[in-house]
């Protein structure tokens, strides 16, 4: 099974930051399914809830990173 088909925004995200995101997602919404996106953005997605305030953000490198296979809580700096 692919991660990225699987996972959702919600396991990616972080806390929202002051960076001007490129895109909105929803919590809910597959990686898969901005993934082309957000790397093409090279800037953060708001994660927004269902009233449009924004909860979190994705950044470029963590889908990259998911998409590579590459675990970020193991990986070097």
């Amino acid at each position: 099974v692919q991660r990225a088909k699987v996972m959702s925004a919600r396991s990616l995200m972080q806390k929202p930051g002051r960076v001007k995101c490129a895109g909105t997602v929803a919590p809910d919404a597959k990686i898969s399914s901005f993934s082309a996106e957000i790397v093409s953005a090279g800037k953060p997605f708001s994660v927004v809830n269902g009233s449009g305030k924004p909860i979190g953000e994705v950044h470029p490198q963590a889908v990259i990173d998911l998409l590579a296979g590459i675990d970020r809580s193991t990986a070097s700096p």
